[in-house]
């Protein structure tokens, strides 16, 4: 079976693309990944591995965090030639870019089935006249697709009424690979001591580094921890915000209690993960689509589930319902300190309470927040409707 993934962003950003490509190879398919890669904006140093089997087609274009429709129309002409090369069986388009072009791409030859993967939902007060135009050719080319894919139950149910689909999307939580060779290194412990620093515990915030996140309150939290506990903040900055909060911390004389560390490559991203104690998963309610409906959707949590460390969540209520079901951790106010505080110190300061967290942390990987368990009803679904159609069937490897 012969599969292309289309991405309108750096592939790399996005580790269930990475996971679906291994699992598609792992299963006997060969997989093409056509994305948009810009030299001029932010990336993870050393690249990351999509294993092998999988050959990669970057256009590399403008900035990413910014729309050029040229650019665009070159990533569809593009897409539309890889088809008709490649002949897939299968196209996979993400988020609303991704899908028009997998969609123009699966047109090429009548038999190609077409998934749609949603990742982010674009808020319709929040895009351009261009991403407007775009919008709506993203629930044309959703309702033509033969599977709709998104990441949490509150997504599905806004996706199936906006897009007007057909059937519900089915749900796939954006968790992380039970194959994944992460390891801890003792890089983020040498760094710290080339700094002077040393911690009895880690608290640590993965992942991108922008306003609504709660970063800011969590910072001015760690004033009032109770141990010699430090802050680790990694990930990819937007423009302006290293700036602002390096600027925070030192007006806050929090120099020696807070580590900021942009853009680092993989190993000790999974080094500060594995080295940390507590995660914060903090959202603001800032974005009515998104941010309320995370709980699964975000990377950072399933991080976190995946190191069975416990975490602290936003008060939104499919957040509380996670932490209800699997008690890995608490719920707060994103925007409140005081709260955060309080949160950090109850969790760390009783070892019952502490190894109970990690514990259904732990269980909750193992049983359900695991890439390889979310993914195999869509396995199931290419082996039921797709391989049967061309008559390439899937051959687990």
């Amino acid at each position: 079976m012969k599969i292309l993934q289309i991405i309108y962003t750096h592939a790399e950003w996005h580790p269930v693309v990475r996971f679906s490509a291994k699992e598609f190879v792992k299963n006997g398919a060969s997989v093409k990944l056509h994305y948009r890669l810009s030299k001029t904006g932010p990336a993870i140093p050393n690249g990351v591995d999509f294993g092998p089997g999988v050959e990669l087609i970057p256009l590399v274009s403008g900035d990413l965090r910014v729309l050029h429709p040229l650019d665009y129309l070159r990533f569809l002409v593009r897409s539309i030639s890889l088809a008709y090369q490649f002949r897939p069986d299968l196209v996979v388009g993400y988020d609303m870019h991704g899908i028009l072009a997998a969609y123009l791409a699966s047109r090429v030859c009548r038999s190609t089935k077409l998934i749609y993967h949603n990742l982010d939902v674009v808020d319709p007060a929040k895009a351009t006249r261009f991403g407007k135009y775009i919008r709506y050719l993203e629930g044309f080319c959703a309702r033509s697709a033969d599977l709709v894919i998104t990441s949490s139950h509150g997504r599905a149910q806004y996706l199936h009424h906006d897009a007007r689909l057909h059937r519900e999307p089915t749900i796939v939580m954006n968790c992380h690979s039970r194959q994944v060779q992460a390891r801890k290194t003792g890089e983020l412990e040498n760094l710290l001591s080339m700094r002077g620093l040393r911690f009895d515990r880690l608290v640590v915030r993965l992942g991108y580094m922008g306003q609504g996140h709660g970063i800011e309150a969590t910072i001015r939290s760690t004033a009032s921890w109770q141990g010699n506990w430090g802050l680790v903040l990694a990930g990819v900055p937007v423009p302006g915000y290293l700036e602002m909060l390096d600027s925070m911390i030192q007006s806050l004389g929090l120099q020696d209690r807070v580590v900021v560390l942009p853009s680092i490559p993989y190993d000790l991203w999974y080094d500060c993960l594995l080295s940390a104690h507590l995660g914060i998963a903090l959202y603001e309610p800032i974005d009515n689509i998104n941010h309320v409906t995370m709980a699964g959707a975000g990377n950072k949590l399933n991080l976190y589930l995946m190191a069975g460390i416990p975490s602290i969540v936003p008060n939104i209520p499919d957040f509380m319902q996670l932490v209800d079901r699997y008690p890995c951790g608490e719920s707060v106010d994103p925007r409140n300190p005081p709260a955060i505080a309080d949160a950090v110190n109850r969790i760390l300061t009783d070892d019952l309470v502490y190894r109970s967290m990690s514990t259904h942390a732990k269980r909750a990987f193992e049983t359900e927040f695991n890439f390889e368990t979310q993914f195999a009803p869509v396995i199931n679904w290419i082996d039921q409707n797709v391989a049967r159609a061309t008559s390439r069937p899937l051959h687990p490897r």
